[in-house]
């Protein structure tokens, strides 16, 4: 097991929490140096106990990943509680029930960069988590963690979840249709909703990779 010593986030010889496009916006808006500093206070480079334990005790995650077209994909991990796991403070084990045609599973591969938004709807609590794959295998995924932060309640909207069949049910499903166009019906249901998870991602300045893979809750009142 790796040693439960956190880096010194704050160190001013340290590497930004924050990659080359966020940078940008934060200069763009004349916050930069503001949440540079808040920022190295808040991203740490390990999960918190109370991360690790609340982790464990979700029946889902929102994760992101981009494809080989590079295409950033936002999906649900769903599994009884306990399905994702922190055997350190530098890893997250999560559980593959998700189905074998979901985008953000047949896009992982060793190191592929994975964003994880771990919600509890009940309580509005939500932590994130974003790292690589460390280790992957037909019925589990270990990501190695390079950031961790929480987030505040605010815009989630309160939920209590109930399973309509076996978290672990991997039931085949279709994969997702791409589309350039948002018809009548994809209209009312953007228009109703009242919650949305977001996956983005940045490509590298040094090489065809991509880094800063996120994944979002963002929510309102429906119309928002």
């Amino acid at each position: 097991m790796p040693p439960a010593i956190p880096a010194q986030i704050d160190d001013p010889q340290a590497a930004s929490p924050f990659h080359a496009g966020e940078q940008k916006l934060q200069r763009a808006n004349g916050s930069r140096d503001m949440l540079e500093q808040f920022g190295r206070k808040v991203i740490r480079p390990y999960m918190p106990e109370q991360h690790r334990a609340f982790f464990a005790q979700l029946p889902f995650v929102v994760v992101g990943a981009v494809d080989a077209k590079g295409w950033p994909w936002a999906s649900l991990f769903p599994g009884s509680p306990g399905f994702a796991q922190s055997p350190d403070n530098r890893h997250l084990n999560i559980a593959l029930n998700a189905a074998q045609a979901d985008p953000v599973r047949r896009a992982l591969q060793a190191e592929t960069p994975m964003a994880v938004l771990g919600i509890e709807m009940h309580s509005r609590r939500r932590n994130r988590m974003n790292g690589r794959v460390s280790s992957l295998g037909e019925s589990q995924l270990q990501l190695r963690v390079d950031q961790s932060f929480g987030n505040c309640p605010q815009y989630i909207q309160h939920r209590d979840i109930t399973f309509l069949r076996p978290a672990a049910d991997s039931s085949p499903a279709q994969a997702s249709p791409r589309f350039t166009e948002l018809g009548a019906k994809a209209r009312r249901m953007i228009e109703a909703a009242d919650v949305f998870f977001v996956a983005s991602a940045v490509e590298s300045r040094d090489n065809p990779t991509v880094e800063g893979v996120d994944v979002s809750h963002r929510g309102g009142r429906p119309g928002f």
